[in-house]
């Protein structure tokens, strides 16, 4: 059993304009409840640590995924608040195991640090433990899932996108970059089943009136591709990439997959 969830605010208003911030994919196999990112979301253009400010506690559902599991299993893709900082609302009763950067996790320890510094409380338990770090292209396992980590760029040092394979299930998770990496090494980015991609680099192939370019765009494949963007990115753009293949579906980033 493989069930896949893009974890959306359920109740935030949205602003015409303003893009909502975070990133949360949970993976849940028999074995094991695997997070491609913790986020936190917030608007863009506000300041995580002034939204924190204006509140007394933590939202559910709108300022973290409503997490049900007791344990996790969490890939960081890098060190930004709207993908890191829901592991600070897992209480001391849940736990992580976050799989992140040498340099994310700094940045994850010291933003926990600055928290509790300014509000006299803990923000990151004992119980979410830095369990690994990454080397690109390079497979590991966690339960009964087979991770493959690919270095990309973004606007911040230390950036991953990450493969997992699970009961000949074939996750991409590549919530920004601003290098088109699929074109590096091709053989790490095959028969992808489920993709959660949230940005797209440059101008999409076909926007500048030439002719649409098959072998620059990300993922080729028949049958069905459950597509999910994060909100906020620029889905259309991303869709004119795809639009030319059959068999793709593209799927609200606020409808989960099971």
């Amino acid at each position: 059993m493989v069930r896949v969830i893009n974890h959306r605010p359920s109740h935030r208003p949205s602003t015409p304009g303003v893009p909502l911030l975070g990133s949360c994919v949970e993976i849940e196999t028999s074995r094991a409840n695997i997070l491609c990112d913790a986020g936190v979301f917030f608007p863009a253009g506000e300041e995580f640590l002034d939204v924190l400010a204006r509140k007394n506690d933590w939202e559910p559902g709108i300022d973290h995924p409503a997490l049900a599991a007791r344990h996790y299993h969490c890939l960081l893709s890098h060190g930004h608040t709207d993908h890191y900082a829901g592991l600070f609302a897992l209480g001391p009763d849940g736990g992580a195991d976050a799989y992140a950067g040498d340099l994310t996790w700094r940045i994850v320890v010291q933003t926990a640090k600055l928290l509790e510094d300014r509000f006299g409380r803990v923000f990151l338990h004992g119980n979410v433990e830095h369990a690994g770090t990454f080397e690109h292209a390079a497979p590991f396992l966690i339960e009964d899932c087979l991770i493959v980590p690919v270095r990309v760029s973004h606007n911040i040092p230390d950036s991953w996108a990450f493969v997992v394979e699970c009961a000949g299930i074939r996750l991409l998770y590549a919530p920004e970059f601003m290098d088109r990496f699929w074109l590096k090494e091709p053989e790490l980015i095959k028969d992808i089943d489920i993709a959660a991609v949230g940005y797209m680099p440059d101008v999409p192939p076909g926007r500048d009136g030439a002719s649409f370019n098959k072998d620059i765009a990300l993922l080729r494949r028949s049958g069905c591709l459950l597509f999910y963007v994060t909100p906020g990115e620029n889905l259309e753009s991303i869709e004119d990439c795809f639009r030319e293949y059959e068999g793709l579906t593209f799927v609200s980033p606020y409808v989960a997959c099971v």
